[in-house]
């Protein structure tokens, strides 16, 4: 997996909707996954909501992991 940091605040994980650190307390993330993830093994994960899965596309939350949509 490859992470790529930009000047504007943007983050870009390979495979994952981009996220944004606004000013303030505010993160955003993207509204659709459009690639297939997996939460790695003994670690969690939380999304803002709604949340679309695309066609094709599939979320494994793996064991003694959970995904937490807000």
């Amino acid at each position: 997996m490859s992470m790529e940091i930009h000047g504007n605040g943007l983050i870009r994980v390979a495979g994952v909707d981009s996220m944004s650190f606004a000013a303030g307390p505010i993160i955003e993330n993207g509204a659709n996954i459009t690639a297939n993830v997996t939460i790695t093994a003994n670690n969690n994960a939380m999304s803002a909501g709604p949340i679309t899965i695309n066609d094709g596309v599939e979320v494994t939350v793996s064991s003694g992991s959970e995904w937490t949509v807000v």
